[in-house]
């Protein structure tokens, strides 16, 4: 009998291992099955659906969907997507990921809407993302096995648009969201920037204003620059494109987007309908926003999201990760992270997948890691090369401001000139000859990257690029959150568009070999972009309400530019340069008032004097006490 008993103990032991082994087990992409589905929504319209499920599971896993313009291909049960996750920890620890075609891409049906504006809330009757969200995890509750009735929505990018809105869906079952470098408000983020159309947006806008057929799986020439021969950018946006106004010689002419771009120039209800940042009220779940200083696309997004979700929800408290990263580059782990010439440090996609990202839906998903510390907010320092972490999002003070003066000389200077009666600089630009945003003139077919990173000394030897320095810095100078920039100009013209860049410049001195990705870059005198953001002169007073300038008036611009989190060196320089261009990654603006730009004639173009004041400012908010944690850069 007792030696029974210890043979009933012993399989009871086994087995106990077995099941800890199974646990333990880290899962592969090979060990996920596929299945394809097509889920009804509440107006009959289906969306497909692939649902990837650990083999073999006798245990339970949360749900983990993402939704996307972009396709899932390759489709059929018996291939699998590259990444099921990006996440390897995530995927090693097994979920069930679930990946969508949103209404009206590819093998979903419907009718396809950018940033489809959200209406459910008004109208229990309408559909919209937050509907299908809530439809979508309302079946795979029901009838996927083994789903331990928790959901997670993640997404990067346009994916990201969808994750952040599934947090006001009101599905009780979504625990946990993670909008990544999302898409907002299209008329300040990724396809403009404060008025301005961003053109390296314009070869790729048939790939999302273009509608695909129902239940298609054809992945068509996404570019519509199958008919541009010109590999020289700057030269075919200049002269054989022109005004954009000619832009249906080379646009899909069904393209939906590229017309309301046209007909809607100002910030009427067409865009601010589209906008979601006053809808993310009410949220029942946690959040974590993701995104990276150097991103030129959605950094606005990402920001956009974390403050108005903190804002508008008492209960939530969202976690907020902004690495050093160019658009969605925080996915992939690439061991040294380089941006051109620039270096930001090691394995910092890991650090962010395995310290935050995997341990916030474990904890939230799956109730496990709750004794794991992960921090509120983490904030990269691209000038210290460290990460800096803070129970919330820092605040600014009036007593933590720093402003600098452009003065003569082209001198940046903390010295207020206290009188009206300044003086200023004068110079022509001229919309025929453009400045250029990079040196490299190369036709970019997608958004371009490598150049937020790229010495700025070739456009700084313009007559059209005003440049301002400050003296070399005695103590390091950290600063963070918005910039603020006031500029005083005059124009003999009645419009313009007014850049502002922020530069760190390196000093003269030998750089570190440690901080050189290419040996055989010239990294003395390095001029560095840490922000930079343009405003259509005339949506200075209005976004909606465009006002020409009265020609040789001294006239207020003021900017805002998005958040930093950098320390300009002991050694270094604070450098501004202002410019009226920005070519060919922001649209030429005529320097004439015309109502509508996208209908500006090539003659319409010419040159103005503009003058910038000395009494035209720039403020930053600086760290004045060591309140956060620093990590090491590796």
């Amino acid at each position: 009998m007792k030696s029974g008993k210890n043979i009933f103990v012993i399989f009871i032991l086994i087995s106990l291992c077995a099941v800890q082994f199974s646990i333990a087990q880290k899962l592969t992409k090979e060990d996920y099955t596929k299945k394809e589905v097509y889920i009804e929504m509440r107006d009959g319209i289906k969306l497909y659906t692939a649902i990837y499920t650990p083999k073999n599971s006798k245990q339970e896993y949360p749900i983990m969907l993402s939704r996307t313009t972009w396709g899932n291909r390759p489709y059929g049960e018996d291939k699998k997507h590259r990444y099921i996750s990006y996440n390897k920890t995530m995927l090693a620890e097994g979920y069930i990921f679930v990946h969508q075609d949103v209404r009206g891409r590819f093998m979903s049906e419907g009718d396809f809407d950018n940033t489809r504006p959200v209406v459910s809330t008004t109208n229990p009757n309408a559909v919209d993302e937050l509907t299908d969200t809530y439809d979508s995890v309302e079946w795979l509750l029901k009838n996927v096995r083994h789903n331990n009735g928790n959901v997670g929505v993640v997404g990067t990018s346009y994916p990201g648009f969808y994750a952040a809105l599934s947090a006001i869906s009101k599905h009780p079952a979504i625990k946990a969201v993670s909008p990544q470098a999302p898409v907002c408000d299209l008329f300040f983020d990724d396809i403009h920037r404060n008025g301005t159309f961003g053109i390296y947006f314009w070869p790729s806008l048939d790939a999302i204003g273009v509608q695909t057929p129902n239940n298609t799986d054809k992945w068509w020439d996404m570019y519509n620059l199958s008919k541009v021969k010109n590999k020289d950018g700057y030269d075919f946006y200049l002269n054989d494109l022109g005004s954009l106004k000619n832009s249906d010689k080379f646009m899909n002419p069904e393209n939906f987007l590229w017309k309301q771009v046209v007909e809607h120039p100002n910030y009427d209800t067409f865009w601010q309908e589209r906008n979601p940042l006053p809808h993310m009220k009410n949220i029942n779940c946690e959040v974590l926003v993701v995104g990276g200083w150097n991103d030129m696309e959605d950094l606005y997004g990402t920001l956009g999201f974390f403050k108005a979700i903190n804002k508008q929800n008492a209960n939530v408290n969202p976690y907020l990760v902004i690495g050093p990263w160019a658009h969605g580059d925080y996915r992939y782990e690439k061991g040294t992270y380089a941006i051109g010439d620039l270096y930001f440090g090691e394995n910092l996609t890991t650090y962010f997948q395995e310290s935050i990202e995997a341990p916030f839906f474990s904890r939230y998903l799956k109730g496990n890691d709750k004794d794991v510390e992960i921090p509120k907010i983490s904030l990269f320092d691209t000038g210290s090369l460290q990460w800096k972490h803070f129970k919330s999002y820092p605040k600014t003070t009036s007593n933590n401001t720093i402003t600098y003066y452009t003065g003569e000389n082209g001198k940046l200077t903390q010295n207020n000139p206290q009188t009206e009666d300044v003086e200023g600089i004068s110079y022509v630009s001229d919309p025929n000859k453009p400045v250029p945003y990079s040196a490299d003139r190369t036709l970019q077919k997608y958004s371009p990257k490598l150049f937020v990173a790229e010495d700025q000394r070739f456009a700084s030897s313009r007559p059209d690029v005003i440049t301002f320095s400050s003296e070399t810095l005695k103590n390091d100078v950290q600063v963070y959150g918005a910039i603020e920039a006031a500029l005083q100009v005059a124009t003999d013209q009645t419009d313009a568009d007014w850049m502002i860049k922020v530069i760190d410049v390196y000093p003269q001195e030998e750089v570190a070999d440690s901080l050189k990705i290419n040996k055989n870059a010239l990294m003395e005198g390095y001029e560095r972009i840490v922000r930079w953001d343009v405003i259509r002169g005339r949506f200075r007073e209005s976004f909606e309400n465009p006002k020409p300038f009265v020609p040789n008036q001294k006239t207020a611009v003021n900017l805002q530019l998005l958040d930093v989190m950098h320390t300009f060196k002991k050694g270094h320089k604070i450098m501004i340069q202002i410019q009226n261009s920005y070519f060919p990654y922001l649209d030429r603006n005529p320097q004439k008032y015309i109502p509508n730009i996208y209908k500006a004639d090539d003659s319409d173009f010419t040159k103005a004097n503009h003058t910038i004041y000395f009494d035209s400012h720039i403020k930053f908010n600086v760290v004045k006490s060591q309140n956060y944690k620093e990590k090491n850069k590796n």
